[in-house]
């Protein structure tokens, strides 16, 4: 008995017997089984390349989608980062400006300090000399000036 072969297998799930006649009704039978076999097999195989299509579309569908999500973070990063670079520089302005007027108030402190000091030697000395303080005043009609303690 002779079953012959192809590279996807038996090509008769029964193996045809030489003794039986082509035209006999087991013949029609096998040759109508094979038929209808490879129809299935067909139709089986047209399903799978039909499903292996709608596969492939799908995954290029969903590689295209993260590729434009990728694209979209990426853009969405970037716009971070240069938001990032202006804060930081903005940051960078506001401490040296911040730097440079504490700086500023430190030299203003040290002058009112200074102003104070003078202010106070000068009514201490007023005080010492007050007749002469006075008759200087009225000689040269100056305002009179007030005491330390009395100011605002």
């Amino acid at each position: 008995m002779f079953v012959p072969y192809t590279r996807n297998g038996p090509q008769h799930k029964e193996p045809v017997d030489a003794s039986v006649d082509a035209t006999s009704p087991h013949a029609a039978a096998i040759i109508l089984a094979d038929q209808q076999r490879r129809a299935r097999n067909r139709e089986y195989a047209r399903q799978s390349r039909e499903r292996k299509r709608r596969e492939l579309e799908a995954l290029h569908e969903h590689d295209n989608s993260l590729r434009s999500a990728l694209i979209k973070a990426h853009r969405r990063i970037e716009s971070l980062e240069d938001s990032l670079a202006r804060s930081e520089h903005e940051i960078s302005s506001v401490t040296q400006a911040n730097h440079y007027a504490n700086m500023e108030l430190t030299q203003l402190r040290k002058h009112v300090a200074k102003v104070e000091r003078d202010y106070s030697v000068l009514h201490s000395w007023m005080s010492q000399h007050a007749e002469f303080v006075a008759a200087a005043s009225s000689m040269y009609n100056l305002p009179q000036l007030t005491p330390p303690h009395s100011r605002p």
